[in-house]
């Protein structure tokens, strides 16, 4: 049976993403002659052409930004954090202490802000 569309097939371009990521998500710019030594090592056969290929394909997943000819930046997310706010916390504390079995998710929208113009205050709802 063939995979569902949604689901992604682990790739030899998704190997060499996370690679990359590794090996040169500190830098900052990474030149092509650079890249080319990083992914004959992966792939030692891999001639020019494949190079470029797999470079187009790096940049339309994502993993690879040009910035200029023959230079890139590996593209990272920053590492996602959330804050709590206080009362957030004590109303997840109390269901906890209340519900202990309970399955539940707490987060917030955020504060609304002025489009009005001036010091008018937003009604809460």
């Amino acid at each position: 049976m063939p995979p569902h569309p949604q689901q992604q097939r682990h790739t030899k371009t998704d190997e060499i993403a996370e690679a990359l990521k590794f090996e040169f998500g500190e830098w900052g710019v990474v030149f092509g002659g650079r890249l080319y030594e990083f992914m004959q090592r992966k792939e030692p056969d891999l001639g020019p052409d494949a190079f470029r290929a797999r470079i187009g394909a790096l940049i339309r997943r994502g993993a690879l930004m040009k910035v200029a000819q023959d230079m890139y930046v590996v593209a990272t997310k920053p590492k996602f954090s959330p804050t709590l706010e206080l009362n957030l916390k004590r109303i997840s504390k109390e269901i906890r202490v209340h519900l202990p079995s309970l399955n539940f998710c707490v987060w917030s929208v955020g504060t609304p802000i002025n489009t009005r113009g001036g010091d008018q205050e937003i009604p809460r709802l």
